[in-house]
Formats: structure tokens, sequence, C-alpha cells
């Protein structure tokens, strides 16, 4: 038979699952996250807004001064002189060393060919004597 003590067990029995749930503390903290976030947000929309309405600044011109240079038309003049200006001394031969004949320059060259030609051909009996014969395997490295 039930008794009032049974149904005080039963009643215990049936207990509700956990649930979590939020504290005092921590409905008041991501409230605030949440108003900072959002304010942050309002802040970089306005200035957003701020920094594309702005009057474009005043373009500054800078002075142009025009200064002629001695040396007349820029096309040449049949009667200009330039001013070349230098410290150095002025020479009146342009040319310091003495320019060589392109047939003297081929004759050296020529002389250099042939004498080159004839030490590789000097050296080619000496290698062929001096040649040691193959005595390993075909394929192999020893």
């Amino acid at each position: 038979m039930p008794t009032a003590n049974n149904k005080i067990d039963l009643e215990n029995d049936l207990r509700k699952n956990p649930v979590l749930k939020g504290t005092a503390y921590d409905k008041t903290s991501s409230g605030m996250i949440t108003v900072l976030i959002m304010s942050t947000g309002v802040f970089f929309i306005f200035f957003y807004l701020w920094f594309n309405n702005r009057p474009p600044q005043a373009e500054v011109f800078v002075p142009v001064e025009m200064i002629e240079i001695i040396g007349g038309d820029p096309d040449g003049a049949p009667d200009e002189t330039l001013k070349l200006e230098t410290p150095e001394e002025e020479v009146k031969d342009p040319a310091v060393e003495p320019v060589d004949d392109k047939e003297a320059q081929m004759t050296e060259a020529f002389e250099n060919v042939v004498e080159l030609a004839t030490e590789a051909a000097e050296q080619v009996p000496e290698q062929l004597d001096t040649a040691s014969e193959n005595s390993g395997k075909a394929g192999s490295s020893k």
C-alpha cells in the first residue's frame, strides 16, 4: 500500500534534468561586451562617413620660374658657341694615344692564332704517347 512516505519518494525520484543557468554576473558581463562591440561598430561607421564626406584639400600650386640658360635654340644654331666649363686644362689634340692601323691589329691577331695553333699541334703527340689504355670492364667504374 502506498503511504505518505512513498508519495514523497516518488516525487523526489522525478527530478528535473540539470539545466545550465546563467548567473547575474554572466548576464551583466555579456551585456557589457555586446554594448562595447556595438559602440565600436557605430564609431567606425561614423568615422567612415566623416572621412568620405570631408571637403577636398585645396591644391597648392608651386610657383614656376623660367630660367634662361645660355646656349640658344634647342635645335641648335649655326653660329652657336657652347659654354663647356671644365676644371681640367684644355687639350688641343683630344686623341691622347696614337691610333693603330687596322692592318697592324689584324696582323697581330693572326700571329697570335698561328702561335696558339702551333702549340696545340705540338701537344697532340705528347698526349698520344702518354695515354694509358683502358683496362676496366665496360660499364663499370673499376
